[in-house]
């Protein structure tokens, strides 16, 4: 008999919300490099929650972008270099978690430094 497959929390139900000044909100998605994803996961302290390879990554990310966008939300997606991330991650003497990663994008939107 096979495990139950477990579900996981797909990282955009943690989006950051930027307000605008017309009152619009900019909501930010951390984008991951495929190249840097393995990497990612080995230094995730929530590495149990997250999907195993880039292209499950992506498939999970994109549904959720066309989710919120069927909202009329204001989606961005925010390229993350994981060097900076880290490098975030320890100023702040955080983990490198869900709750830490929507920090960082919201640091990086502050900043205007969303990507897509």
């Amino acid at each position: 008999m096979r495990a139950p497959r477990r579900r996981r929390r797909p990282r955009g139900s943690r989006i950051p919300a930027m307000p605008l000044a017309e009152g619009k909100a900019i909501v930010g998605v951390c984008w991951y490099r495929q190249e840097q994803y393995e990497r990612f996961l080995a230094s995730a302290d929530d590495r149990n929650a997250l999907e195993d390879t880039w292209a499950d990554w992506q498939v999970t990310a994109e549904r959720v972008l066309r989710q919120y966008r069927a909202r009329g939300l204001n989606i961005r997606k925010v390229e993350i270099d994981l060097d900076d991330l880290l490098a975030y991650c320890r100023a702040e003497g955080r983990p490198n978690d869900g709750a830490a990663r929507s920090s960082y994008v919201a640091h990086l939107l502050e900043r205007g430094q969303d990507e897509r």
